[in-house]
């Protein structure tokens, strides 16, 4: 059995598969879950974030959390539907592996999918040209990839809420199961961007008196940074902030403690979150994605909680651990259940 794994988060797809050595690991880029109709083509993924902002009234982001068949306001290429342009988009995010021999399927999906949705979205990815063989909460195989706990909380965000699941491990069996979950609508990575990149243009107005988001272009490029300032500030305090327009780069410094207080409202929220989502009175692990590590101030508000360990998993845990634990995932082909 040639087998590859996603992890399904609108936040940033992600494909697993073994290596030589058989060991999974990541292939390809995280692919983000948007898609724009641009120049008369639907662009998805990666190809989509670049074009986001100059084309807003065709831009779409809630196709895989609101997963359906319902019609699109546009349609384009032969896509007219949500479940369209969720095929349209696992389909760039398998071509990676496309050359290989792997034609059979993991998923590992987030909390808060319908008994009809996952249905759907087994008939999509087989669509695909693969075989779906098993479909894990993505908590649960992320959370198996690192030394087990009686209670541990993984904390992910997806583009428009953060999802807090609850995991316990058996005394007696030694298993990991899902005891419950809570989301947080509002609290994504889509959110706390969007604060972060009104704070910083807030800042160009103020010390330069050039407003990035005054036209589409400029606010492309400033969302389109964003990230590369976001990884330089998670090891350094202060750095400069620049971006062109015509002949001239206007540069300010931004600083952690700024974006920090810019998105302090969200991290509140993320934080009643993992308090709603917590047994009272247990040692608790606290297992977050790459994608929290990125918000500057909220880990170390989440490491205030008391009781409570924190553990920082690597990129791509869910579909990592979802290879890893294949044989108590896979099910026959006409048989597939929700791990």
């Amino acid at each position: 059995m040639s087998l590859l794994a996603v992890e399904l988060n609108d936040a940033g797809l992600l494909l697993a598969q073994p290596g030589a050595d058989g060991a999974p690991g990541l292939v390809g880029e995280e692919s983000p879950g948007l898609a724009v109709l641009h120049e008369g083509r639907v662009h998805v993924g990666g190809d989509a974030v670049r074009r986001y902002r100059l084309a807003p009234l065709h831009a779409q982001n809630r196709f895989w959390q609101a997963l359906s068949v319902d019609a699109l306001p546009w349609s384009a290429g032969g896509i007219a539907t949500a479940a369209d342009l969720a095929h349209a988009h696992l389909s760039v995010v398998l071509a990676p592996a496309a050359q290989g021999d792997a034609n059979e399927l993991l998923v590992a999906v987030p909390p808060g999918y319908t008994r009809e949705q996952l249905g759907l979205l087994v008939g999509i990815a087989n669509e695909c040209g693969v075989i779906v063989r098993g479909i894990v909460d993505a908590g649960l195989a992320a959370c198996s990839t690192v030394a087990p706990a009686l209670h541990m909380l993984h904390l992910d965000l997806q583009l428009h809420q953060a999802m807090a699941t609850l995991l316990e491990t058996s005394r007696g069996e030694g298993t990991l199961r899902r005891a419950r979950y809570e989301l947080m609508p509002g609290a994504g990575v889509f959110a706390l961007r969007q604060a972060m990149a009104a704070d910083i243009a807030t800042a160009f107005v103020r010390e330069t008196r050039f407003d990035p988001l005054h036209q589409a272009a400029t606010e492309q490029k400033l969302h389109d940074l964003l990230p590369a300032w976001l990884q330089a500030l998670a090891t350094q305090d202060e750095i400069d902030a620049e971006i062109e327009f015509g002949a001239t780069t206007h540069r300010i410094p931004v600083t952690r403690p700024q974006l920090a207080a810019a998105v302090e409202t969200l991290c509140d929220d993320i934080l009643r979150l993992v308090q709603a989502a917590r047994p009272p009175g247990v040692m608790l692990h606290v297992c977050f994605s790459p994608r929290v590590t990125a918000i500057p101030g909220l880990v170390a508000r989440l490491a205030t909680l008391r009781d409570c360990v924190m553990v920082e998993l690597p990129q791509g845990a869910a579909a990592i651990g979802a290879l890893r634990a294949a044989n108590a995932i896979v099910r026959p082909a006409g048989a597939i259940a929700l791990v």
